[in-house]
């Protein structure tokens, strides 16, 4: 994606943060991918599409990160792995659910 116009910084959030890597590129794109191990009943529906959601605010943008879905009895194990590669003139910052950075 194109980075909006004005943003200087990006923070990464979530509820779980997993495993979140960040990257610095000389590309002016920013891109937000990664990997999601589950398991194939987890998988109905539209609930994948709201995984990785942007907002703008000002100078930020805020990448949130929200809980893969879960269900049956023991309401399963996943594993999101998620990569922020962003261009170098970009702070980018990752923090959990109670601000704390990482």
């Amino acid at each position: 994606m194109d980075v909006p116009k004005g943003v200087t910084k990006v923070i990464v959030q979530g509820s779980h943060l997993y495993n979140v890597k960040s990257d610095s590129t000389s590309s002016e794109d920013l891109l937000v991918f990664g990997n999601l191990r589950t398991t194939e009943e987890e998988l109905k529906g539209d609930s994948l599409s709201s995984l990785i959601q942007t907002k703008q605010s000002g100078n930020v943008l805020y990448i949130n990160l929200s809980e893969p879905p879960r269900y049956g009895m023991n309401r399963g194990s996943q594993q999101l792995d998620v990569t922020v590669s962003a261009p170098s003139s970009l702070k980018v910052i990752v923090r959990d659910w109670s601000g704390n950075v990482r």
